[in-house]
């Protein structure tokens, strides 16, 4: 089954096995536990302890209390991650057995902390720069001012990254080459792209196949 709040892939097979531990709880203690791991993403500093403490008296062995957190963060970080909407992840929840209560708790603190979760995980993805500028322009040298013979066209060119974040600008790269040596580069940066993208296709194949997580 195809979910929506992992990128309409299959889930893993460990969250299968164990997402029938959060029944174990309370709604309320996981409304806690949800509100617990969700400041952890946001970047706040989470004692485990305390969760160990506070879960022990559920009645649940710490193996198993673990399990339970990672199936929360896995659901709640991927729901934010594929902007699943609220309606659409409380069906999913139920889907994957996890009681009505207990996903109306999960999928309404996903959806009261969304914004400042998208904001704070985006902030954290790596980024490469864009292209903000590209020129260029062919020069045609003369080669002796009496015949005014010309010479092989020279290329130059000057590209700007665009700056990532409150980062400094990455300065500006400036090339010059002989007109041949521009169609070599040509060649092989083609060469490059389609080698890119079937490693892309083979990487989105392979995603969908193992319903990994990243």
């Amino acid at each position: 089954m195809k979910f929506n709040f992992y990128g309409k892939v299959d889930v893993p097979n460990w969250l299968l096995s164990e997402v029938t531990l959060l029944s174990k709880y309370s709604s309320v203690r996981l409304k806690a536990i949800c509100i617990g791991i969700i400041k952890e993403a946001l970047g706040n500093e989470i004692d485990e302890s305390v969760f160990m403490k506070h879960l022990n008296s559920a009645g649940i062995n710490p193996s198993e209390i673990r399990s339970a957190l990672a199936v929360l963060r896995f659901i709640i970080i991927n729901a934010v991650r594929f902007n699943c909407s609220e309606e659409v992840l409380l069906d999913e929840l139920q889907q994957l057995g996890i009681p009505i209560e207990h996903s109306k708790v999960i999928s309404k603190e996903v959806e009261k902390n969304r914004e400042f979760l998208s904001e704070y995980l985006t902030s954290k993805t790596f980024h490469l720069p864009t292209l903000e500028r590209f020129d260029y322009r062919v020069d045609l040298p003369v080669l002796t001012n009496s015949t005014q013979q010309m010479g092989f066209p020279i290329v130059s060119f000057e590209m700007q990254p665009s700056a990532i974040g409150k980062e400094a600008p990455f300065p500006a790269a400036k090339l010059s080459m002989s007109s041949s040596m521009f169609a070599s580069l040509i060649i092989e940066m083609e060469k490059a792209s389609k080698i890119l993208d079937q490693v892309n296709a083979s990487d989105i194949s392979s995603s969908h196949s193992s319903g990994s997580f990243e």
